[in-house]
């Protein structure tokens, strides 16, 4: 990465504190959209240098913004670097992944395990009876939580479950990016997990 210019550092610094706002939750996401849209064109040169295809680039992109905005939150990131390079790093690193799970698959594709050595299973009927109980109980639980988030936490993650894309949520939902689809959801899920720790 080259050196950030006094401008850039002034922009980068902006950033920062709009992420590190606890003032307005609107401020905090005026910075994330920022920082997204700031870097973005990272998403190019990682299709161009991992020869990944865009949308699995995008992913990459979009999980490397989210972990790099946890770092700032939780002022586990302490400027050492320039944040661009910070990063550009995690951003790597999850294009890297992605290829390793690529090669993963793929290889795994070829293997074939031995008949002799495959485990025997024998249904075991109460068993399952139990884990139907305890799967409706979590059901019944998670409803009830789902329940206390404001009705467009729960559409997001109703449709989510249901496999839509985040491009497709943001289009139903009328979010700017599918980014801030990624966003909202993980925040809808801590809140989830917040609720389930609670209980």
């Amino acid at each position: 990465m080259t050196r950030l210019t006094e401008q850039e550092h002034l922009v980068e610094q902006e950033i920062l504190d709009k992420l590190r706002s606890s003032s307005s939750g609107i401020l905090r996401m005026k910075g994330e959209e920022q920082l997204y849209k700031k870097y973005s064109y990272f998403i190019n040169v990682g299709a161009n240098k991992y020869s990944l295809p865009e949308d699995s680039v995008s992913d990459a992109y979009s999980d490397a913004i989210l972990a790099a905005i946890e770092s700032i939150v939780n002022h586990s990131f302490h400027g050492k670097s320039s944040l661009k390079t910070f990063l550009f790093q995690i951003f790597q690193n999850k294009c890297i992944d992605i290829l390793r799970r690529k090669t993963t698959r793929r290889n795994s594709v070829h293997r074939t395990a031995a008949f002799d050595n495959a485990p025997i299973e024998i249904p075991d009927p109460s068993q399952t009876v139990l884990d139907k109980l305890i799967e409706r109980a979590e059901i019944e639980t998670l409803n009830r939580q789902l329940k206390t988030l404001c009705e467009k936490k729960q559409r997001l993650l109703l449709l989510s479950a249901e496999g839509y894309t985040d491009k497709e949520i943001a289009e139903e939902m009328n979010f700017k990016t599918r980014f801030v689809v990624k966003t909202c959801r993980l925040r809808s899920i801590h809140s989830l997990r917040k609720l389930k720790n609670a209980c």
